[in-house]
């Protein structure tokens, strides 16, 4: 019995032995950096190189793929022609990606992201069946250059080949030798050898199982950091072709007069439905009507008009007069009916018609009025004087300007 027990712990040792071998050997037989790191470089020279040629030969350019110069990365930019843009723009894609972030041991990984990444770039670029069939050859080319790097065809001879032999040779010379009588084992010391069996074997597994657990957890992490990347990178080209902020701050002053006008609008409606039932004077009427345009008294003998000033005729064309104020009109000219001839003039009060003449005060504001203070970075207009103009003919002649101050 004992000795079918030696016999059972020495198999289960074996055993262990034999599924802990390929499992380690990769980690104890990791190449040094610096080769990895060659092999990298070896196997993406050649597959941009095949790449940049597929993309300028299937585009109708053989002269220029026949040129590509493939010595080094830096060679295939310089040989690239000027003229071909797309070309260059699709090497520079590829041009310093070097997926460190798979860590070390994972050459195969890094190399195949980068055939998928190519891949991927080439069907964007069109959806016919023979491009397709090209791409397709091209994948099994890069695919044959991926595995050269993997796997060169060099092969190495073994030292520890002679020294495994001469151990063997050991082991059955001392396996041949006579066994010596040894003292009979008691059955506490049985029991003490099968429990350290189990133990050593529970341990070995319970250490396999977490070696492939971190090794998932590692390529898990390596999957969501290159994803992540991919999606920031789309989310900052829909930032960089996203409306800049002040062209969204310009419309609210737009939507704010519009709300005013249809309040008024509104509210003027509202007047004619009741004007039967509620009977108001014309002075609470022309508030009423005017209030979205600016605040000022109702006066039989005044007559107010909005204008824009015109360059070429040195003052206001009255036939280009309005009744309401906008961008352009922001001149409030107020004709008195018993002095026809003559008008004050001064700038609206609503600061969401200064914005135009803001932008352009050289031609709309400095020639009709005088500063009182510098237009810098300013947002609205206050006039602390009117200004005076007379009519001659069809124009209004300033004859005094206004001030005018900024804020």
């Amino acid at each position: 019995m004992i000795t079918f027990l030696q016999n059972y712990a020495k198999f289960i040792c074996l055993f262990l032995a034999l599924m802990w071998v390929p499992t380690i050997s990769p980690q104890a037989q990791l190449m040094p950096l610096q080769e990895e790191e060659n092999r990298f470089d070896q196997g993406k020279l050649d597959i941009v190189c095949q790449s940049i040629k597929f993309y300028l030969s299937a585009n109708a350019h053989v002269n220029a793929s026949n040129g590509i110069d493939c010595s080094s990365i830096e060679a295939i930019e310089a040989s690239i022609p000027g003229e071909y843009k797309a070309t260059a723009r699709f090497f520079k894609l590829f041009k310093r990606k070097r997926y460190r972030s798979y860590g070390r041991g994972k050459l195969e990984r890094r190399l195949q992201k980068l055939i998928k990444d190519i891949d991927t770039e080439l069907k964007k670029i069109r959806k016919d069946a023979a491009w397709d069939n090209q791409r397709k050859q091209l994948m099994l080319s890069l695919e044959k250059a991926k595995n050269a790097v993997i796997n060169p065809t060099s092969t190495q001879s073994r030292p520890d080949s002679t020294p495994t032999n001469a151990q063997e040779n050991d082991t059955n010379t001392v396996n041949t030798q006579p066994k010596k009588s040894t003292p009979k084992q008691t059955e506490d010391d049985t029991m003490s050898t099968v429990l350290s069996i189990v133990a050593i074997l529970a341990l070995g597994g319970l250490a396999y199982f977490f070696y492939q657990k971190m090794n998932e957890l590692q390529q898990q992490i390596a999957d969501l950091e290159e994803a992540f990347r991919e999606k920031y990178s789309r989310l900052d080209n829909r930032l960089d072709m996203m409306t800049p902020m002040n062209d969204f701050r310009s419309v609210f002053p737009q939507i704010q007069q519009l709300n005013n006008e249809i309040n008024g609008l509104d509210q003027e409606i509202q007047v004619l439905k009741t004007r039967n039932q509620f009977k108001i004077s014309p002075q609470e009427l022309y508030a009423k009507r005017t209030e979205h345009l600016e605040t000022h008294h109702y006066s039989p003998e005044i007559q107010i008009y909005y204008a824009k000033f015109s360059r070429e005729d040195n003052g206001f064309v009255h036939n280009h007069f309005k009744t309401e104020p906008s961008k352009e009109n922001i001149y409030k000219l107020e004709v008195n009916v018993d002095d026809p001839g003559e008008a004050f003039y001064q700038i609206v009060n609503r600061n969401e018609y200064h914005h135009l003449a803001l932008n352009y005060e050289a031609s709309m504001l400095a020639p009709a009025n005088e500063y009182l203070n510098r237009p810098f970075n300013a947002y609205r207009i206050i006039t602390k004087k009117p200004g005076k103009a007379r009519r001659e003919n069809d124009v209004w002649v300033i004859t005094e300007k206004a001030q005018l101050e900024f804020e």
